[in-house]
């Protein structure tokens, strides 16, 4: 997740503090209607889709990637697609990706090893 950092006095409570803010910030996307990206461990990714666009088109999908926090173009257009394969009619956050999501976020995330005195998520 983009942006999501968390910050703490020891090794322990810097950990603590990114998983509360993971789990912020899904809370607030579910919210707002938006996909939540699997974690990658959850669901390899395997296919890949190429796209032709024109340098106008290009730099439009960028500067809205950026625009919403997103480090880079793939996942902002994944998660777009994602929104735009939703049934409609169907209540925000009832895609089952996002589904899955909401109950990987009632979860505690594992730790993923040691820890430093400040960390963040991608």
């Amino acid at each position: 997740m983009p942006l999501v950092f968390g910050e703490g006095s020891t090794p322990e409570a810097c950990v603590s503090d990114t998983r509360e803010a993971l789990r912020g910030a899904v809370a607030t996307l579910l919210e707002l209607g938006e996909s939540v990206s699997a974690p990658a461990k959850s669901g390899q990714r395997t296919e890949q889709l190429n796209i032709r666009l024109s340098t106008d088109e290009k730099l439009a999908i960028e500067a809205a990637a950026r625009a919403k926090g997103y480090a880079g173009t793939s996942e902002f257009v994944r998660a777009a697609a994602v929104n735009a394969t939703q049934p409609k009619g169907a209540r925000a956050g009832s895609h089952p990706a996002v589904a899955k999501a909401k109950a990987l976020a009632k979860r505690k995330v594992p730790a993923a090893g040691p820890a430093k005195s400040r960390t963040g998520s991608r």
